[in-house]
């Protein structure tokens, strides 16, 4: 079992082995202790075994965010429909962001073809404006 604070400096140690660029290492710092104590939590807590522990409100990989690959937990009409995305921009690779989805009521029939025509709607109309 590992302190948070030894869970960063492994995170950190690992981020030093990447060259890429934007792979930013983790600071330890008041805004780091400060983000913790709101949670109730110091860098010497000791999480469970398989918790997650929020370090930061940054989530993206440019910002010193982690990416984490989860396509084996992902729904396959997420996968469906991220393609879908990426087809309609004319693109053989893409980064697509699903943001804010109840994915807990993705296998719903009706709130999946909802969710689906909005997010098409959505690209259709920003392709719209950007091809203005």
């Amino acid at each position: 079992m590992n302190a948070i604070l030894e869970l960063v400096i492994a995170e950190n140690a690992g981020r030093h082995l990447n060259p890429h660029p934007m792979n930013r290492l983790v600071a330890v710092d008041d805004r780091l202790v400060k983000f913790l104590k709101k949670s109730g939590r110091t860098l010497d807590t000791v999480p469970d075994l398989d918790e997650d522990v929020e370090i930061s409100q940054v989530k993206s990989v440019s910002q010193g965010g982690r990416n984490v690959e989860v396509i084996r937990e992902t729904h396959v009409s997420i996968i469906e429909l991220t393609m879908k995305a990426g087809a309609a921009l004319g693109v053989i690779r893409a980064g697509i962001d699903i943001i804010d989805m109840n994915l807990a009521n993705w296998n719903v029939l009706p709130y999946r073809e909802q969710a689906e025509q909005l997010a098409i709607t959505s690209l259709e109309g920003e392709l719209a404006r950007i091809n203005r």
